[in-house]
């Protein structure tokens, strides 16, 4: 099929004996096909019509009859219709998560025995500060995202005990008798998410964005980590380090319609040991929006 389009439009442009350019238009079958020759490379567009607006949908490039592939290379905050990516932007300019620990790596939500984690309140905010996207296949069907991000984690503990650092591991000290204000660990990531995405724009309805999902790993390293410890009655603040487990491997799944993304963490990694032989994982759900597609024109 492609090389009966790209055979029409030379003959159209043959027969018309216009003058000499690099770019040729065809309209076929309610699309319009742009082929651009401009030695040594040949690019060949697709547009469709969208609202009465013309969107490009695919670009193949040809070098030396080879057909090549894009990699693109954008900021979440930059409409993903001027980078001309056709999949999209796959990760979220910026996301809130609800946080639970588990006591061992894929156990079940909120199980925290041993560890005493305050599940309520805890949360992972971050922004996503840039995405590669390459996609696969000739329908752009599929795809490979990674991108560099960075969160805020606050993770809460019991009112009633308050932990310290003892050697590289964490303990505990009982302090229902006098229970503390606000208790809590937190600390900076920098997160390397990379993602195996499938998208079906059919679907949906057109009326609708696109269903995009995918799943992966994420690499993460943890910096700046200190317990903050706020007592209920009497005593000063105490905000210092904590030992925590600086390197960490998460897995990680998307989906997304349009701008609007929900993504789910869960460690494989322990975040960290306590001195009685407890480790704690975290499980995140995010809610995210990317602010490119929300501001996105199609041209």
């Amino acid at each position: 099929m492609k090389t009966i389009i790209v055979t029409m439009a030379l003959m159209l442009s043959l027969t018309a004996g216009a003058e000499e350019k690099n770019d040729t238009t065809v309209n076929y079958n309610g699309k319009r096909f742009v082929i651009d020759d401009d030695a040594p490379e040949t690019k060949v567009s697709i547009f469709t019509s969208d609202g009465g607006t013309l969107k490009k949908t695919r670009e193949t490039a040809y070098v030396n009859d080879q057909e090549i592939e894009r990699i693109y290379v954008t900021s979440p905050f930059t409409p993903s219709s001027y980078t001309n990516n056709p999949f999209g932007m796959v990760q979220p300019t910026i996301w809130y998560g609800w946080r639970r620990m588990t006591g061992k790596a894929l156990g079940n939500w909120g199980e925290s025995e041993g560890i005493h984690t305050k599940d309520g309140g805890s949360f992972d905010l971050g922004i996503t500060l840039g995405e590669l996207t390459v996609p696969f296949g000739k329908k752009n069907k599929y795809g490979m995202s990674a991108a560099f991000q960075i969160s805020y984690v606050r993770q809460y503990f019991s009112n009633n005990t308050q932990p310290y650092n003892e050697g590289r591991h964490m303990a505990f000290t009982d302090i229902s008798q006098v229970p503390a204000e606000n208790n809590y660990l937190h600390y900076t990531v920098i997160r390397i998410p990379t993602l195996l995405m499938i998208s079906d724009k059919n679907m949906l309805s057109n009326h609708l964005a696109p269903l995009q999902g995918g799943l992966g790993l994420a690499l993460e390293y943890r910096i700046d980590a200190r317990f903050h410890f706020m007592p209920g009655s009497f005593g000063d603040p105490v905000n210092k380090h904590a030992r925590i487990y600086h390197w960490g491997l998460l897995l990680n799944a998307s989906t997304s319609i349009g701008p609007f993304k929900v993504t789910a963490y869960q460690d494989l990694l322990p975040l960290f040991k306590t001195t009685n032989g407890h480790k704690a994982y975290s499980t995140t759900i995010a809610l995210g929006i990317t602010i490119g597609d929300l501001i996105k024109k199609n041209h």
